[in-house]
């Protein structure tokens, strides 16, 4: 320390010791130029000692220091994978239980600063809590008890989500039938059928998409609002390619 070093050479005597190199560039820092050691030593006395009177006493910390954060080897999802989940939770949020499964498969977690958003999603929707709950790191259930809007959560049970099979096969059989009956012509995509393909779009087994874009191929000759409507259908499914894709390449690093 620059004071205790003064100090010594206060002690001893310029004759006797003198201040360091370091201590001589943090004077001349300070606007002290280079003179005499009596000099240097009595302007950086009356320099610092200025400084030590304004500076506020030390106290005891006598509060309840917060508990440190478990250490563990914890595997985060990459950058690309957070501006899914922001993505996801903003334009399609049906999404949500998929991207919790797999991020499960591959033992991976949400990064730490995507959990205020993941818990604000929670807050909006509880029926979002098993999903976000099962890809919540350490440090999300740390900063679950410093809110008072999410505190309710910190011991509140939840369910790991497992891949629905079932459902995957019923939304796929679905969709693709559906699409059959159009290009057919022996049904309309109207409100009631398409609010039911945008829900079943969400669990479209990705394995099928070839099908699905030959049908989409043949369905161009139809309409316009056709067009229009299996545009968004298609980007929903492009979406969640590039949201699988990317959490198993990081899976699998």
């Amino acid at each position: 320390m620059l004071w205790e070093e003064l100090n010594r050479v206060a002690l001893l005597g310029t004759a006797r010791s003198a201040l360091s190199e370091e201590a001589l560039e943090k004077l001349k820092n300070y606007g002290i130029a280079e003179a005499a050691d009596t000099t240097i030593l009595l302007e950086a006395a009356a320099l610092l000692a200025q400084f030590r009177k304004v500076q506020p006493p030390l106290t005891q910390f006598e509060g309840n220091r917060p508990t440190p954060i478990e250490v563990r080897d914890t595997r985060y999802i990459s950058s690309i994978s957070s501006k899914h989940f922001e993505q996801l939770l903003k334009f399609h949020p049906l999404a949500l239980e998929e991207f919790s499964v797999h991020l499960q498969e591959y033992e991976l977690y949400l990064s730490p600063e995507l959990c205020p958003l993941a818990l604000e999603a929670v807050r909006i929707d509880r029926l979002n809590w098993d999903a976000i709950a099962s890809i919540t790191p350490p440090e999300g259930w740390w900063v679950i008890g410093k809110n008072e809007d999410w505190a309710k959560w910190k011991n509140a049970p939840f369910k790991q989500v497992e891949r629905p099979y079932a459902k995957i096969k019923e939304a796929t059989h679905f969709v693709l039938d559906l699409q059959e009956q159009i290009v057919a012509g022996r049904t309309f995509l109207e409100g009631y059928n398409w609010q039911e393909l945008i829900r079943n779009i969400y669990w479209f087994d990705l394995s099928a998409y070839h099908d699905f874009q030959q049908g989409w191929q043949l369905g161009n000759r139809i309409s316009y609002e056709w067009i229009h409507r299996m545009e968004k259908v298609t980007n929903i499914l492009d979406f969640r390619k590039e949201m699988v894709v990317e959490i198993e390449k990081t899976g699998s690093e």
